[in-house]
């Protein structure tokens, strides 16, 4: 929501509407595909509904990818049934952490690592050359972590193919485009970055990456204990394919080794790289989505019989069946926060309390669909809430807070909140999760409003608490 809440400021901000001054409005090239798609769609539709046809261009795109990988042979060839498998991975870790920008990468990096490869087979003319150029600036445009993963397999390939001169010019003309446009972008970040703008790497322990690589088969729970149905459907897939091998024929031999390869390569940026550069910046989880896809590619490059396509197929439609009734659990659970709305004078400045931001749906090491939910009240009725990026020119996205303004507010990840330090800038605290020692604390200082789900709202007394009662800090 707060994607889409930004969205809202930006299609006010391009039509010369007001917007609230505590915020200011700054579109970059890069990081503003969904905002302006948003703005587009919401000239014809309410903006729920723009933001839901957003999203859906995603799958669009992933669709379109799917049907170039089906057919990556030829349409007078049987078609590369590992193409379904892309179904149930279009749901992905980028899909829950609401990299929504980057979604949009995925399928336009498929479709490059496509045509490279069938420039591979009949070499580049001046229309595909053109047409894959596009490809890779908007690429770019998306998510320049996307570029990146792009030149890593890419320049894998070059390396594999030295040998063979007229691969290695195809793949060059590639690898030089995608080059050119990560130049252009490291000019425009350096010209437009500001001071403090260094990035701090953030690591995870190896066995924290495998498990978070390995979750996009149990249902995106691990350590929480993986979604039986996921995974059996995933581990059936595996034995399909497995069994096909015997049967199976090889299409492309170059295709498979440059696909495993890419595969190979980003796996090891999901296990060895940081899992984070500055605060937004997400590497190792961006690189799982980029493998899963080179894995895919793989497969495709062998055929398998009509009865092991089938039950793959039919894997696949199971796998979105249960994907498509975890997100409606997810859904419900956010749902119980519009009773609390409906209770809220607008405009107001709200303190969201997130002590359990998660869902028992997701591993709660990684996922919490709940953080930001505080959002779905200032869509619907303005206000403000302390967590955004800070206002510099270089935001990774296209809304911060206004030079100097601020509103006090412990760190997000560690919401120790005091009444007499915090409370008096924000009319509600909006809670979820907590125990009776949370809520007598919350008491102190405000008045109970409404409780639904595992929400509870408070709005500030209109009285400071009594003198001489101790306040601690939420333990």
């Amino acid at each position: 929501p707060e994607h889409l809440f930004q969205a809202k400021l930006v299609a006010a901000w391009l039509t010369g509407g007001a917007i609230d001054p505590a915020y200011q409005v700054h579109l970059h090239a890069t990081y503003s595909l969904f905002y302006l798609l948003v703005f587009g769609f919401s000239q014809v539709m309410p903006l729920a509904a723009a933001g839901r046809a957003a999203i859906s261009l995603y799958f669009v795109g992933m669709y379109v990818a799917a049907r170039r990988v089906l057919w990556i042979h030829g349409s007078d060839q049987p078609p590369a049934a590992a193409a379904f498998l892309l179904a149930p991975l279009a749901v992905n870790h980028a899909y829950y952490l609401g990299f929504v920008n980057y979604l949009y990468a995925l399928p336009l990096l498929l479709i490059g690592l496509t045509q490279l490869l069938a420039a591979l087979r009949a070499g580049w003319t001046g229309r595909s050359a053109t047409v894959h150029a596009a490809l890779l600036a908007a690429l770019l445009l998306c998510n320049a972590i996307a570029l990146a993963m792009y030149l890593a397999v890419v320049g894998t390939w070059l390396l594999l193919r030295l040998g063979d001169r007229a691969a290695r010019r195809r793949i060059a003309l590639s690898l030089a485009v995608a080059l050119a446009c990560a130049v252009a972008w490291m000019v425009a970040a350096a010209m437009h970055a500001g001071p403090g703008d260094g990035i701090a790497l953030h690591w995870l322990p190896l066995w924290r990456n495998a498990t978070f690589y390995l979750m996009g088969f149990t249902g995106y729970r691990l350590a929480d204990g993986p979604h039986v149905g996921f995974l059996l459907l995933w581990v059936a897939a595996a034995i399909v394919a497995t069994g096909a091998v015997r049967w199976a024929t090889l299409r492309h031999r170059h295709g498979l080794l440059l696909s495993a390869s890419g595969a190979a390569i980003l796996l090891l940026v999901t296990l060895l790289g940081p899992f984070r550069a500055g605060a937004v910046a997400f590497v190792s989880p961006r690189a799982a989505e980029g493998s899963y896809l080179c894995l895919v590619l793989a497969a495709a490059m062998v055929a398998i019989p009509r009865r092991f396509a089938l039950a793959l197929g039919v894997a696949a439609g199971l796998l979105v069946a249960l994907t498509i009734g975890q997100e409606a659990r997810v859904s419900a659970e956010t749902a119980t926060l519009k009773p609390l709305i409906a209770l809220m004078a607008p405009g107001a400045a709200v303190y969201p309390q997130m002590i359990a931001p998660g869902s028992p749906e997701l591993e709660s090491y990684v996922f919490e669909p709940h953080l930001h939910d505080v959002y779905y009240y200032h869509l619907a009725r303005g206000g403000v809430s302390p967590y955004l990026f800070p206002a510099r020119s270089a935001s990774a996205t296209p809304v911060s807070f206004a030079p100097g303004f601020a509103l006090p507010a412990p760190p997000e990840d560690d919401p120790k909140f005091y009444w007499e330090v915090h409370g008096g800038a924000y009319r509600y605290v909006l809670t979820r999760g907590g125990n009776g020692k949370v809520f007598a604390y919350l008491r102190l200082g405000g008045d109970l409003r409404g409780v639904s789900g595992e929400w509870q709202l408070y709005e500030r007394k209109t009285q400071p608490p009594p003198k001489g009662r101790p306040l601690k800090p939420l333990e």
